[in-house]
């Protein structure tokens, strides 16, 4: 409408920027852009994201995983979903493996909402993977133990717990619009 896009929201039209609109189609045409395939071959893929991506396989107590880190480089991409039929990288193979130049990731640590950065990782030319194991090893590094009391034992505890940390970073991977840099 007067070269607007528009949609419904409840009982109004509202305008929307053309990525929102393109984003929402996409999703309603259950497109996939993670899994197209991409211009970059196997071999883009980094040694140190496949390494650390066999480090995060042995890490689990499951066998098949243990299967996986053993096997070859071009067999774990294709068993972990990373390598189209043509036998080159998807999108995704190629953030989580080879990189694109320009960071996945921007951590920053502040000590309150609001405060003065103390740290930051943004770093390009790597991968996915080798990006976040930095963000987690930050985390890990930056959140304190804290003491709690529990009637006449005092323990101690992260004042974020681990796994709360990490999931909270892999869901905004997971949910980012990775079509957009």
């Amino acid at each position: 409408v007067n070269g607007k896009i528009r949609w419904r929201v409840g009982t109004n039209c509202v305008e929307i920027d053309a990525h929102t609109w393109h984003a929402r189609r996409m999703t309603d045409l259950h497109f996939d852009w993670s899994s197209e395939e991409s211009t970059v071959s196997v071999e883009a893929a980094r040694q140190l994201a496949l390494e650390l991506a066999r480090e995060m396989l042995r890490a689990s107590a499951e066998e098949h995983s243990q299967e996986l880190a053993a096997d070859t480089d071009r067999n774990l991409l294709r068993r972990l979903n990373v390598v189209s039929p043509g036998g080159l990288l998807t999108n995704a193979g190629v953030i989580g493996f080879a990189g694109g130049g320009d960071p996945c990731l921007d951590y920053v640590r502040r000590a309150q909402a609001g405060g003065d950065s103390l740290s930051r990782i943004r770093r390009q030319d790597r991968s996915l993977i080798e990006e976040l194991t930095e963000v987690f090893q930050a985390v890990d590094a930056n959140t304190p133990t804290i003491h709690v009391q529990h009637g006449l034992v005092i323990g101690q505890q992260r004042e974020i717990p681990r796994r709360a940390a990490r999931e909270a970073i892999v869901n905004g991977v997971a949910h980012r619009e990775w079509g957009v840099s």
